[in-house]
């Protein structure tokens, strides 16, 4: 987020707290200030989820597959962070 950002965000925080700002008002605010979604491509998703099931069953691997799928659409909802590798 940029530095005007950061500041309208905080004044617009402190007007709420006052109640000189709406919770409807102050959510609008908050959706401007977010960072902008990450794209994920297919071997991103790969990385994050692996590259075969675990499970050896075909019901386990539905539920594999499903609880993979979830976990990715919230992680893309919330935007990753940009990891680094420290070592």
């Amino acid at each position: 987020m940029s530095e005007i950002l950061d500041m309208a965000h905080e004044m617009a925080r402190d007007l709420h707290e006052v109640g000189a700002m709406d919770t409807l008002t102050m959510r609008k605010m908050d959706v401007l200030c977010l960072p902008p979604r990450r794209t994920f491509s297919a071997t991103d998703v790969q990385r994050m989820i692996g590259r075969s099931l675990r499970a050896r069953t075909l019901s386990a691997q539905k539920v594999e597959a499903r609880i993979a799928c979830t976990v990715i659409n919230i992680m893309t909802s919330l935007g990753m962070p940009v990891s680094r590798k420290v070592a």
